[in-house]
């Protein structure tokens, strides 16, 4: 998944987007190119990984959290950022696991995961 953070018109950091890419088959590559289905993050949780309300929500505050504290710590290192896509992965014992943090990160899965709202709030628009 890419956590996508991008600062308010107030300079604060926050949580726009978090698509999920999934591979198709047995294939470890999620790209879209490769032919993975993006979901929402909720539509994933609940429709992919079968996650019932309070483990979804478990670890939609362990992803924010992550995000949060991986902006401040790049940002300490690099200097200030407008924006981050953060990417993470999620092994099939629900463990959540850092990638990379991309300082102009790609929005096509925020577009492809079809979330409205999220894509009006992205600036991708």
């Amino acid at each position: 998944m890419r956590a996508l953070m991008e600062r308010d018109g107030r300079g604060e950091w926050r949580l726009v987007s978090a698509p999920v890419r999934v591979a198709t088959g047995r294939c470890a590559i999620t790209s879209t190119s490769s032919g993975a289905n993006v979901y929402t993050l909720d539509a994933a949780l609940a429709n992919v990984f079968c996650y019932e309300d309070e483990k979804a929500a478990r670890l939609k505050t362990e992803i924010r959290r992550t995000a949060f504290l991986l902006t401040g710590l790049i940002e300490r290192e690099y200097g200030r950022f407008g924006e981050l896509g953060i990417d993470l992965a999620l092994d099939s014992r629900g463990k959540l696991w850092f990638i990379e943090v991309n300082a102009k990160p790609g929005k096509d899965t925020v577009l492809l995961a079809g979330d409205r709202a999220e894509l009006r709030d992205a600036s991708c628009r």
